[in-house]
């Protein structure tokens, strides 16, 4: 699948999954999914009885991510892709795939319908009801995978190697083994729950901080679809980690997690190249400017470009076949687009009229198409180098925001093709943010009930800082109702992760 369809899926999704209406109730794992009445919105509701633990000594006696001083040289994406077996697991593969296969087959229903597989289901089971002993028998067949991941862990870099500015269509581009990554991360969460069911909490708190690590090197790559991969991966991340909180010995995490850096997933590669897709996928484009050419050259020029405009928006042919027909269909586009796009090089560049009535008709169109996008992108992305709790409510954010809405004209299309949701993407970083805060936040009230008994009446005066909520830029919701207190994130607008968080009392020994 080409990355712009995929980036374009999974935004979709993020965007219409949560959809449910009406008062509906249904379970996800251990969280307790409500839809409220007459709203799209649904609210993840997880219990939690936490026991009173203080901050570590030495502060970072455990470690989410590896100490950068302990990393090694190397490229974390050739372990990955070891331990999804492309490298002399072939065997296993086979082994791996029959097993699914008969799970899929015992999957369907008396009525030809099909309920979700193992090993797959059993993430979707609260922890109590994961069958343990064929879970296991599954993570034994990957075994192998386990030194690979946490060799991948120590490594600085993740690099495939790609050179991506010289292909032909970087749109088009595959990235299979990206896909595949996202396979690694369920399995490391089956891996997490059986540690959990059976008291390892060492290991539980290294497979959780290889989950982030793969988050990590998923964000240092340079294609968005990689970005959001990652993610995902920190999203099952830190919903493992309340797996964690409910072993009675779980140590507090509360530094381990702060040393892990905001924005994670996400690469100011991705954000560069996202920029200049234009000039990367249609070549031709970055030699349109204002500077005189022989007879012919803009025409010539139209057409190398036009032949490839198709691949950023459905791949269909935008002028029919035939050679005469499509001069003409040509021509008249070029001469519907000329007024929009002379009276956009006047007011919007800079140029003044008598330098536009200088410029050969086609040739005004494609500098406007390409000064638009310029325009465009600046005015997009400048706001990616803001926290997203800055931009709410920004009247300038707004107005550029709106900037694609206002221009008219044929020669707006790359930048209407090309130009992603930034604010979708930057509320996904915000929300895989958003999620670690809400665990530091557990962990900051565990430290707080052990110096000062019970639950904080409010987040204000902790001992231990409570993280910013990444889309407000103050301290997560919070509610004191006696004995216990609600903890919550609203990382969409329809949806909201809520914890209700109970103490229990020091044991005597």
């Amino acid at each position: 699948m080409e990355p712009r369809n995929v980036f374009r899926i999974l935004i979709l999704l993020a965007l219409l999954l949560p959809q449910a209406s009406g008062d509906e109730t249904s379970r996800d794992g251990d969280w307790l999914v409500r839809s409220e009445v007459g709203s799209r919105k649904r609210i993840h509701t997880m219990e939690l009885t936490l026991s009173q633990q203080a901050e570590p000594k030495p502060a970072f006696k455990h470690r989410l991510l590896p100490d950068p001083f302990r990393m090694h040289e190397g490229n974390a994406a050739l372990f990955y892709l070891k331990a999804m077996g492309f490298f002399e697991q072939d065997a296993v593969r086979d082994r791996v795939s029959e097993f699914r296969r008969q799970a899929a087959e015992a999957g369907v229903q008396p009525d030809g319908s099909r309920q979700t597989a193992a090993p797959y289901i059993w993430l979707e089971l609260p922890l109590a009801e994961v069958p343990l002993d064929e879970a296991k028998d599954y993570l034994r067949l990957l075994r192998f995978q386990e030194g690979f991941m946490a060799e991948a862990a120590l490594r600085k870099r993740f690099e495939l190697d790609r050179e991506i500015r010289h292909v032909d269509s970087p749109i088009a581009y595959l990235l299979p083994e990206i896909q595949t990554m996202r396979e690694l991360a369920r399995t490391q969460s089956l891996r997490l729950r059986v540690a959990v069911r059976e008291g390892r909490t060492e290991d539980a708190i290294r497979i959780v901080g290889e989950q982030l690590s793969l988050a990590q090197h998923l964000g240092q790559d340079e294609f968005f679809v990689s970005n959001l991969v990652g993610m995902a991966v920190a999203n099952i991340a830190w919903r493992d980690l309340l797996f964690i909180h409910q072993l009675p010995d779980a140590p507090n995490l509360y530094w381990a997690l702060a040393a892990v850096p905001p924005t994670l997933t996400f690469s100011q590669e991705a954000w560069s190249l996202e920029r200049n897709l234009l000039f990367l996928e249609i070549k031709q484009m970055g030699l349109v400017d204002a500077q005189q050419k022989r007879p012919g050259y803009w025409d010539q020029m139209s057409r190398e470009i036009l032949a490839q405009l198709p691949t950023l928006e459905d791949g269909e042919p935008m002028f029919p076949d035939d050679p005469e027909l499509q001069r003409v269909a040509m021509a008249a586009a070029f001469a519907a687009a000329y007024p929009d796009a002379k009276r956009f090089l006047i007011e919007q560049t800079g140029m003044t009229r008598q330098q536009v009535e200088l410029l050969d008709e086609v040739q005004t169109v494609l500098l406007a198409s390409r000064r638009h996008y310029e325009i465009a992108t600046d005015e997009t992305f400048k706001w990616t180098n803001l926290p997203l709790w800055q931009l709410t409510g920004n009247e300038a954010y707004a107005e550029s925001e709106q900037y694609l809405d206002t221009q008219n004209g044929w020669f707006t299309l790359p930048a209407n093709s090309l130009l992603p949701a930034v604010k979708s993407i930057q509320r996904s970083i915000a929300t895989a943010d958003a999620g670690l805060a809400l665990v530091r936040t557990v962990e900051a009230i565990r430290d707080d009930a052990a110096h000062n008994g019970g639950l904080p009446k409010s987040l204000d005066n902790l001992r231990l800082p409570a993280p910013i909520d990444p889309f407000t830029g103050e301290p997560l919701r919070y509610e004191h109702r006696g004995d216990h207190a609600v903890v919550s994130i609203v990382p969409w607008p329809f949806l909201e992760y809520r914890l209700v968080l109970r103490v229990v009392e020091p044991t005597d020994e």
